[in-house]
């Protein structure tokens, strides 16, 4: 802890995660297949007691399950925040709209569906709401518009900037408090970066740019007219796949208004 506390001193980290989507341990010899939460509870309250043992580690806060797999779901969530809730600093999941794991294809379609919108929504409340029941924050702490690295021609497509958008304030308005998309370092490169990173040779020298993605644009409008922001009631009456939201920072500041068009036609 003392090594690691002179690089990342207690005040700038937020928390420790206490592993990381447990439930996938079962799928490795690292675990039993019947691994539950009930069995994390019992090693995560083990770590966090070794921790508070520790005179440099205890300055540390905890943050848990970090769960995207069986246990995403209010009753497993529930298990454990009643086991570690009190320990905890805040409560994060993971979540996907779709994925391109096991070699799936998603298309312009499937990632602006309002079906998917609106089942994500539904979990997304349930969660927020157990969360809410003991008294802790609750983050989406890893997400984009497809697991496994994204989509190519889609990921990294305008329709994932139309889509990060829309995202962004639906996880908002569920009530999650804050959003981390995912960037991946896999071999040949992942779609779904905010952020590219590309590089050459020119003789000995190496060259590296960064290129920003459709979805680092829709991150930026967020964050320079809606992050932090209170939002006001909007609606739009229509056929098509199109979304409306308005915030304000405060009572007689200037409204930002939002119409985001997410119909393929």
């Amino acid at each position: 802890p003392q090594g690691f506390a002179k690089e990342s001193p207690a005040d700038q980290i937020l928390g420790l995660k206490i592993g990381n989507e447990p439930s996938l341990f079962a799928r490795t010899p690292a675990r039993p297949k019947t691994s539950s939460p009930a069995d994390y509870v019992k090693e995560a309250t083990g770590y966090i007691r070794a921790f508070r043992a520790n005179p440099v580690a205890r300055k540390y806060g905890f943050v848990a399950p970090t769960e995207c797999c069986e246990w995403r779901n209010p009753r497993d969530l529930g298990l454990i925040l009643k086991g570690i809730g009190s320990n905890l600093k805040l409560v994060s999941v993971h979540e996907y709209p779709t994925t391109t794991c096991e070699k799936h294809n998603v298309s312009v379609a499937e990632l602006l569906s309002p079906t998917h919108a609106r089942e994500f929504d539904d979990l997304s409340r349930e969660l927020v709401a157990v969360a809410q029941q003991y008294h802790l924050p609750i983050a989406l702490a890893e997400t984009n518009s497809a697991s496994c690295g994204g989509m190519a021609g889609v990921s990294n497509a305008f329709a994932s900037a139309v889509w990060g958008l829309d995202y962004m304030f639906n996880v908002a308005q569920d009530g999650y408090t804050g959003i981390n998309f995912h960037f991946s370092y896999r071999k040949g490169g992942s779609a779904y970066n905010p952020i590219q990173t590309f590089s050459w040779k020119t003789g000995q020298a190496e060259h590296y740019e960064n290129v920003a993605q459709p979805l680092y644009y829709a991150m930026y409008m967020f964050a320079r007219r809606a992050s932090g922001e209170h939002f006001l009631p909007a609606a739009i009456t229509t056929q098509s796949n199109i979304t409306a939201f308005a915030t304000s920072a405060c009572p007689g500041c200037e409204i930002h208004v939002f119409v985001i068009n997410k119909d393929e036609k």
